[in-house]
């Protein structure tokens, strides 16, 4: 965390606890890099598949050929969005992501949250992280695009391919932003976390509907089934 987003996060006050929906995704890719399959889980059972799977994978490095295609033909990657009331009556919304185990494929990908109109985003509270680490330390990369409507918010990033001297790991990141209720008869918001992994890109436009969000129809995109919250102004 940058000192700019201490300073940001230390200065929120929370008044009530944080609810929180995590999910972990299993990407099984062909050799090529395409995802074949999506499989989700919960925290304990994914720990327990990623340790099975890890036994088993002394073969597959061996054969490692290149730092798109390394390990084997699985990736993880865990997505946790959460709600936090605030004292100043705004809600805190994030939704955070880990690759877990690095992508296969790694070209421009997207973290966002899909809302219904009960909620209003609050002015100048958008926040966004992506890091990676490699053998000269930690390294932020800047979005490549965010947009927001009255559906929800999104943004667009590239996954980091090459690192000095190793292949990146330990990318992770998180999009926020504060949201208050847009009349006073509301009582409740839905909200979703969305990500998606991208393996063939030629004009990415970003497109925020009710309970979606993609990235236009000349991306190669593979949704990962999102998460749920309702939360309670």
């Amino acid at each position: 965390m940058t000192l700019d987003e201490f300073n940001y996060y230390e200065e929120i006050i929370p008044e009530d606890e944080t609810d929180s929906s995590t999910n972990v995704y299993k990407i099984t890719s062909n050799s090529e890099g395409q995802v074949m399959k999506i499989e989700g889980f919960n925290e304990e059972q994914a720990e327990f598949q990623m340790k099975v799977e890890n036994r088993y994978s002394i073969n597959s490095m061996q054969s490692c050929s290149s730092p798109t295609f390394c390990n084997s033909s699985t990736s993880w990657l865990s997505m946790t969005t959460s709600a936090t009331k605030l004292t100043t009556g705004n809600i805190l919304l994030n939704n955070s992501f880990t690759w877990l185990k690095n992508p296969n494929f790694t070209m421009t990908d997207m973290v966002g949250m899909n809302y219904n109109d009960s909620a209003v985003i609050v002015p100048s509270t958008t926040k966004f992280s992506y890091k990676y680490k490699d053998t000269l330390g930690t390294h932020s990369v800047p979005y490549r695009q965010i947009a927001n409507n009255a559906h929800g918010i999104a943004a667009t990033f590239n996954l980091k391919s090459f690192g000095a001297d190793s292949p990146p790991a330990n990318h992770h990141g998180y999009l926020s932003v504060q949201i208050q209720k847009g009349n006073a008869a509301d009582i409740r918001a839905n909200v979703f976390g969305q990500y998606t992994h991208t393996t063939a890109t030629f004009n990415i436009s970003l497109s925020i509907r009710s309970g979606d969000i993609s990235l236009g129809f000349l991306t190669k995109e593979t949704k990962m089934p999102s998460t749920a919250l309702v939360v309670t102004y």
